[in-house]
């Protein structure tokens, strides 16, 4: 698991590498190796040349580009994982709800407050990578990681699983509905029913206009009005929802 910190203040950012350096010390077995950048055009230019990272721990008040901008960008190229926030002031509480960031810690943070909070957001990731489905297809029966579904839907009588990828996966002829054959996805609050015949895995939602709603992979769908609100106000909670502040 790669972690980056992206700080302008000496004083945090070393304070906030020598807590995950601890706590990656007490949890050989996650494999965690972190970084740390000065300002957010460095972190940029180190996710360019060797891709993402699994969680940012980011100040937001900083010179150049700031850590809501910064986010943007990631969430703009493609980049889903963790946004925690780290900053003197709540005010870009709300700003950070846009792109998605699951925490929002105010300076000064104590080492057990920093440590509670990063365990938070690792136990999360592991446990969404942990969870699949299994699906039986004219190949033979495949797992599929429910962090992996974009979408499903039902197609006359299949139900057609849309990845992250750009694949798709086709189910065999299913006997029972679409509800009852996607009832194990939708316990999960992180999908969303779009009628009778789609499910939506609102983590890999990217915005939602009027009749249309557009995934982190590019693709885009169309539905009708009365449904995209009902996503969209869904959509927003699951957002909000994933958001604390300390």
């Amino acid at each position: 698991m790669r972690i980056a910190i992206c700080d302008d203040e000496v004083y945090y950012r070393e304070q906030f590498l020598e807590f995950t350096q601890k706590y990656a010390m007490q949890n050989k077995s996650k494999e965690i190796t972190v970084f740390a950048f000065t300002h957010a055009e460095e972190l940029m230019d180190a996710v360019s040349k060797n891709g993402g990272f699994d969680i940012y721990l980011l100040d937001i008040i900083m010179p150049g580009m700031n850590g809501i901008e910064l986010g943007k960008t990631l969430r703009e190229k493609g980049y889903d994982e963790k946004l925690v926030y780290l900053t003197t002031s709540d005010e870009f509480a709300v700003a950070s709800y846009k792109v998605e960031a699951v925490d929002y810690i105010i300076k000064p943070v104590s080492e057990n407050e920093f440590i509670s909070a990063l365990d938070k957001v690792i136990k999360s990731i592991s446990n969404r990578k942990d969870k699949s489905v299994i699906v039986k297809t004219k190949d033979g029966s495949i797992k599929i990681s429910y962090d992996n579904i974009i979408y499903a839907e039902l197609v006359k009588r299949n139900v057609v699983y849309h990845l992250a990828d750009g694949t798709k996966k086709e189910s065999i002829s299913v006997r029972t509905s679409f509800t009852d054959t996607v009832k194990e996805l939708a316990t999960d609050n992180r999908f969303i029913f779009a009628g009778k015949s789609m499910l939506l895995n609102m983590h890999h939602i990217s915005g939602v206009r009027n009749e249309t709603i557009s995934f982190d992979n590019g693709e885009e769908i169309t539905i009708g009005r009365k449904l995209c609100k009902e996503v969209h106000n869904a959509w927003l909670d699951f957002s909000i929802g994933e958001v604390n502040v300390i």
